[in-house]
């Protein structure tokens, strides 16, 4: 059974891509980024809610990491231009999933990106972000669906009342107008500011293991 890594949010799309990827027999790891005081829902909550729907659907326990990025985000909002910030952010969380992957001897990634979900998923800005993805393969099932396509499914598999539930976005850090099309170099300049290393290893020195279901 192939084993793989997958990045989940409370939100509709990261809990469909994982569900098809969970039914097409991949052995799934969980990592989920807990906001803290940057989010408007409890993301965590809804994550775990979201994998016992799983655990009983497949029969087996979820291994869930869940990582604590309060401290990332506000050094990154003192330090990054805000049109850049969801990008940059992106790949700081990348960075931290691709050490939990190395730990769990994992080469897959699974995301639940879509082109058609927001203005701000373009094939440059994902291209931007999966660049720090040297070691990894990244699977995302949704790459061609669109909103209501991926609502129908989650409908389907019994997940879009909880990721729907509370209302509200998990991240509550909004670009005016976000960077469409960023490329890597752009990004670099952004980062130069940050010492990533220091919050990669401080993240996976706090992060905590749960075991759901």
């Amino acid at each position: 059974m192939e084993r793989a890594l997958s990045l989940i949010s409370g939100g509709i799309d990261s809990a469909v891509a994982s569900y098809i990827l969970l039914d097409s027999g991949f052995d799934l790891v969980f990592v989920n980024f807990n906001y803290g005081r940057f989010s408007d829902t409890e993301e965590t909550g809804k994550t775990e809610r979201i994998l016992r729907l799983f655990s009983n659907k497949f029969g087996k326990r979820m291994k869930l990491y869940v990582v604590k990025h309060e401290k990332n985000l506000k050094e990154m909002l003192d330090k990054v231009d805000l049109s850049f910030f969801n990008i940059v952010n992106v790949r700081v969380m990348h960075r931290i999933a691709t050490e939990i992957a190395k730990k769990e001897k994992i080469k897959f990634i699974v995301k639940g990106d879509s082109l058609a979900q927001v203005a701000s998923q373009t094939l440059e800005n994902l291209g931007t972000e999966y660049e720090v993805f040297r070691k990894n393969i990244v699977l995302h099932p949704l790459i061609s669906l669109d909103k209501l396509e991926i609502e129908k499914i989650a409908r389907e598999i019994g997940t879009y009342e909880i990721s729907i539930d509370p209302a509200g976005e998990c991240c509550n850090i909004t670009p005016e107008k976000p960077r469409t099309r960023a490329t890597v170099k752009e990004i670099k300049a952004q980062e130069l500011g940050l010492d990533i290393g220091k919050m990669v290893k401080r993240s996976l020195q706090e992060v905590e293991t749960r075991f759901i279901g």
